[in-house]
C-alpha cells in the first residue's frame, strides 16, 4: 500500500506518518508544517512569493504557486490512498485553484479520504447554524481579527461550494474527534471518529510533588475567544492556594517541561472533545479543564469528570471545581490515573493507525 497524507494539523498526520512507515507501509508526508508550528515533513511544497492578506481574504490568491507547483502536483499519482484534512488542501490556493487540485487528486490515485480536524465550512456553518458550543457563542468574535480565519467560509461562495464539493466526492470522511463528527455525521460517507494519534510512549506518567498546586495555561496569542482564555482568567481571581503558570511563546521544549511540572491544565472552554494540547496533557497524568461534554461522554461511554473537567463559559463552575480538586490530592490522582489510560486505549498511534488501515480498506 503506497499513501500520502497531504497537509497537516497539530502533528496528526505528522504522528500517522512516523507509525506506518515503522509498520513498513510506504507512506509520504506533504505538508507546509501547519504553517508557524512548523511540523516536520519529508516533502514540501515549492515557495512562491507571499500573497498580500486583502488578495488572500478576497480568494483571488495563489495563481503563482500553482504556476510554480503545477509540474509537482502533476507527479502526485499512483498512490493507493491519499489523505487531506480538508477541503481547503493546501493555504496557498484560492478555492477554485483547491478544487482542481482536489480533482488532480482523485484521477490520479486510487483513493482520496478526508480527515475532519480542522475548521472548514461544514464546521464554521452547523456551529453557528445550530448554537451549539462553540467560540461564536461569545458574539464579540465577529468584531475581532480572530474571524478573519474562519470568516471566508461565511462570506465567499468559493469555499463553500469547495467543501461541499470535496465532501460528495471523497471516498470517506474521518472525523477526528466529536467536535468534528457532529458537522459531516448525516452524511452517508461519514465513518466513526478515528482520534488523534500519540506515541504514548514518549508521555511517561508524571507526577508531581509540588508543595503547592500548580496550574498550566497555556495562552495563544490571537485566539482568545476561540480557547476561552477570558473564561479562564475570570476563574482565576476565584480560585485559592494555587500558582499559575500562563505561558505565551515559549519553545516546544520549554512548554512541555512546565506543563509536565503541573497538576492541572486549562485548556478551552468551547469543545465537545479535547484538542491536541489536551490529549498530551492527559497523557502525562494531569488533570485538564476542557471539552468533556455529554456527547464525548456518551460517545466514549464515560461519566461525568471521569476522566477530565468539562470547562464552559460558566467561570463560577471552573473556579469551584479547581478549587475542590486542589483540596483533594485523592480526587486529582484518581481522574489523571484514569486520564492516562482512556489516552493510551484511545490514542495510541499504533491502534489509531490500524484503525485508518481498515477504513481505508474497507472504503
Amino acid at each position: 500500500m503506497r499513501v500520502l497524507l497531504l497537509g497537516d494539523y497539530s502533528s496528526v498526520h505528522y504522528n500517522l506518518w512516523r507509525i506506518l512507515n515503522d509498520k513498513g507501509i510506504d507512506c509520504t508526508l506533504l505538508s507546509d508544517g501547519d504553517g508557524y508550528k512548523n511540523i516536520p515533513t519529508n516533502l514540501k511544497w515549492f515557495p512562491a512569493p507571499a500573497e498580500s492578506k486583502a488578495k488572500i481574504y478576497a480568494n483571488v490568491h495563489g495563481r503563482e504557486f500553482w504556476e510554480e507547483n503545477y509540474e509537482f502536483i502533476k507527479g502526485i499519482k499512483g498512490f493507493d490512498v491519499v489523505q487531506i484534512i480538508n477541503p481547503v488542501i493546501c493555504e496557498q490556493l484560492n478555492s477554485n485553484l483547491n478544487k482542481l487540485l482536489f480533482d488532480i487528486l482523485t484521477e490520479n490515485n486510487k483513493k482520496v479520504f478526508m480527515y475532519a480536524v480542522g475548521d472548514d465550512t461544514a464546521w464554521v456553518s452547523y456551529h453557528i447554524k445550530n448554537k451549539t458550543k462553540s467560540m461564536f457563542n461569545n458574539k464579540k468574535i465577529f468584531l475581532s481579527k480572530e474571524i478573519y480565519h474562519c470568516g471566508r467560509y461565511l462570506f465567499y461562495p468559493g469555499y463553500r461550494n469547495l467543501s461541499e464539493y470535496v465532501a460528495s466526492k471523497v471516498n470517506a470522511i474521518i472525523p477526528g474527534s466529536v467536535d468534528y463528527l457532529q458537522p459531516y455525521e448525516k452524511k452517508t460517507n461519514c465513518t466513526k471518529v478515528v482520534p488523534f494519534p500519540i506515541d504514548v510512549k514518549k508521555f511517561e506518567l508524571c507526577e508531581s510533588d509540588n508543595k503547592r498546586v500548580k496550574i498550566f495555561h497555556g495562552i495563544q496569542n490571537g485566539k482568545n475567544y476561540r480557547k476561552g482564555d477570558y473564561v479562564f482568567n475570570k476563574a482565576k481571581s476565584l480560585i485559592s492556594n494555587a500558582e499559575f503558570i500562563d505561558i505565551r511563546s515559549v519553545p516546544f521544549s520549554q512548554y512541555i517541561e512546565l506543563m509536565k511540572n503541573s497538576d492541572i491544565i486549562f485548556d478551552q472552554t468551547f469543545s465537545y472533545d479535547q484538542g491536541m494540547n489536551a490529549i498530551m496533557g492527559m497523557a502525562y497524568g494531569k488533570v485538564v479543564f476542557s471539552g468533556f461534554e455529554d456527547e464525548f461522554l456518551k460517545y466514549y461511554n464515560l461519566n461525568n469528570d471521569e476522566i477530565g473537567i468539562n470547562a464552559t463559559s460558566d467561570f463560577l463552575h471552573i473556579a469551584d471545581k479547581t478549587n475542590e480538586l486542589i483540596t483533594s490530592s485523592k480526587l486529582r490522582k484518581k481522574i489523571s490515573e484514569s486520564a492516562r489510560e482512556f489516552i493510551i486505549k484511545n490514542h495510541s498511534d499504533n491502534i489509531v493507525c490500524d484503525e485508518f488501515i481498515k477504513i481505508w480498506e474497507s472504503y
